[in-house]
């Protein structure tokens, strides 16, 4: 859960990403594209603010292997 709320936490930053839910609504079930809206340059905004976030260095491939929140929680938990 903590992922979670550090993703919700980061999302709610990010001003470029128009999202179909509120952010206090996602799951880790969503579907990135299906349920929250997101398009490509959605992903790679987000990927890049998480990057930042994390500290990590950018690889745009990554953004687009995420299929769902649950991917993104699981992207979260390997850079920790």
């Amino acid at each position: 859960m903590e992922n979670l709320k550090q993703f919700k936490t980061i999302l709610a930053q990010v001003e470029d990403v128009y999202l179909r839910l509120p952010i206090d609504q996602i799951t880790p079930e969503h579907n990135l594209v299906a349920d929250l809206g997101l398009d490509s340059l959605g992903r790679i905004t987000l990927y890049y603010e998480l990057s930042q976030e994390m500290g990590i260095e950018p690889n745009e491939q990554q953004a687009f292997s995420w299929n769902t929140v649950s991917d993104i929680l699981s992207f979260l938990e390997q850079t920790k």
